[in-house]
């Protein structure tokens, strides 16, 4: 993860960063901590808070549908309700639904059961609603889940650089499997070459106490602290998992206006 210092008067949710992933993820921790059966199917869960409802109150539930052949749909909402409404009225209803491979995008119905028509900015304001309630609920596995997708985001891209000298060098040779290989190992090997040649200059330009901190700063891996969390990446990995997404999408070259 990376280090974060900005001040806001509001919780920063990161709303742009995989929100319908989040949005079921943390839905999903909520029932599964406090979720109540639905039907005999116990992939039906409903969760309401908070107990003492002082005028309004929260609805997150899970619903499987089947489809024609048996596949699984599920259904995420999340409904906040109001006294002023009846009970199967919410102001707002947040839904988002999983078919097994990928989540719909989040949407957004009023009152009426209408989905509403928002612009760009709308939908980060009722992004950031819905990651609100939800984050407040279950503060915990919301921050866990945020740091997952980062740091798997984040060696994705450590994974596509690897592999993007292919791109850069206008290789036409097919990416596979032992290519991937091929090109970690160069990798690592050039990051330990720096780390020699950086160490070297040090020892013949640098006094002991430079050289010294300079040493600790290229030999020491830092490690997770209470504002921050780091670990050590498995290049070899992370570079298969990217050759594996990438897959067809394979292109040989970079254009030189690119």
């Amino acid at each position: 993860m990376g280090e974060f210092y900005e001040q806001t008067k509001r919780p920063n949710y990161y709303e742009s960063i995989a929100p319908e992933t989040r949005f079921v993820r943390i839905t999903n921790a909520i029932l599964e901590k406090s979720g109540e059966a639905l039907t005999r199917n116990p992939n039906n869960k409903v969760a309401i808070w908070p107990e003492k409802t002082d005028g309004h109150y929260y609805k997150a539930e899970v619903v499987v549908t089947f489809g024609v052949w048996g596949q699984p749909t599920f259904i995420f909402s999340l409904e906040h309700h109001i006294d002023e409404l009846p009970a199967d009225r919410p102001l707002v209803r947040y839904v988002v639904t999983n078919d097994g491979t990928k989540n719909s995008p989040l949407g957004v119905y009023d009152a009426m059961g209408k989905k509403k028509d928002l612009n760009k900015k709308e939908l980060e304001m009722e992004t950031w609603h819905a990651l609100d309630i939800l984050s407040r609920a279950a503060p915990k596995e919301s921050g866990e889940i945020l740091e997952s997708i980062v740091d798997y985001r984040f060696e994705n891209l450590v994974g596509s650089y690897v592999l993007s000298r292919f791109a850069m060098e206008n290789n036409t040779a097919t990416l596979d499997e032992l290519s991937a290989l091929v090109a970690a190992d160069e990798h690592i090997a050039h990051i330990k070459s720096i780390e020699a040649e950086v160490l070297e200059k040090s020892r013949e330009n640098d006094s002991p106490a430079k050289q010294e901190t300079i040493t600790e700063a290229v030999t020491t891996h830092r490690t997770k602290t209470n504002k921050n969390s780091y670990k050590p990446i498995d290049t070899y990995a992370v570079t298969d998992r990217a050759f594996r997404l990438i897959g067809s999408k394979w292109r040989y070259s970079v254009r030189d206006d690119q």
